[in-house]
């Protein structure tokens, strides 16, 4: 078998038949929009999925309510774990935080440190009822939203409205969940400035009266946020 049957020997290596120059490599975005094999699989993860994958949220939903009632049960059942809960919300209290003018909060005086662990275990014992219902609230939501559809698969099309059942349970479930990403968005920024790590950078005002739960925070004097939003010392 022979190559190149079509070209005489001597018309190879003439300049009828030039030595082409290497390709260049191609860029991860290509001139027609569609990116490289390997940057589509790195970012698949983290792309808005094309389907809504309902069982999948079912799924961790789910998982998160036994979470939720794991940890209930654990509080009332297991004391060492109680005790470690307990302490960790102990530690993460703004009342730990000095005030501007570098003073203990009212309640580490004798005689009122009461106060301050009834304000640990009533935020303790209520957190851990409310993750419990609110999760098993949304579990129950998603795996009403996954039945319907199924039910309304052959209905479901880009152009048509959605079934009204369906329409209105989603809006149902997505109004829940808006709400509920309150509350853990509220006790972060409660904690985070009272988390060992990061009470240097925090003071708090003074409380209006000794008895007053209500505590407003601020940034000490010299330290500022970067763009992360992370607390760094000014230099």
């Amino acid at each position: 078998m022979q190559l190149l049957q079509d070209i005489t020997p001597s018309a190879v290596t003439s300049d009828e038949f030039p030595i082409l120059a290497e390709p260049p490599l191609k860029t991860d975005q290509e001139i027609n929009g569609f990116e490289s094999l390997g940057v589509m699989v790195a970012e698949a993860p983290y792309r808005v999925p094309g389907k809504l994958h309902l069982s999948q949220i079912e799924s961790l939903l789910s998982a998160r309510a036994s979470a939720a009632e794991d940890h209930l049960w654990a509080l009332r059942e297991d004391p060492e774990y109680f005790c470690h809960v307990v302490l960790e919300a102990k530690d993460h209290r703004q009342e730990n935080l000095e005030d501007t003018a570098g003073k203990a909060h009212p309640v580490f005086r004798i005689g009122q440190q009461d106060t301050f662990w009834t304000r640990i275990l009533g935020s303790v014992i209520s957190e851990a009822y409310l993750e419990q219902e609110v999760f098993s609230e949304l579990s129950t939501q998603a795996k009403e939203l996954v039945a319907l559809q199924t039910k309304y698969a052959s209905q479901i099309v880009p152009s048509k409205d959605l079934p009204k059942e369906y329409e209105d349970a989603l809006l149902r479930f997505r109004f829940y969940v808006n709400q509920m990403a309150k509350g853990p968005l509220g006790v972060l920024k409660m904690k985070a400035p009272a988390s060992p790590p990061l009470q240097k950078f925090f003071a708090r005002e003074p409380p209006v009266n000794p008895y007053s739960s209500k505590i407003r925070t601020m940034y000490k004097p010299g330290v500022k946020k970067n763009k992360l939003d992370t607390v760094t010392v000014a230099a």
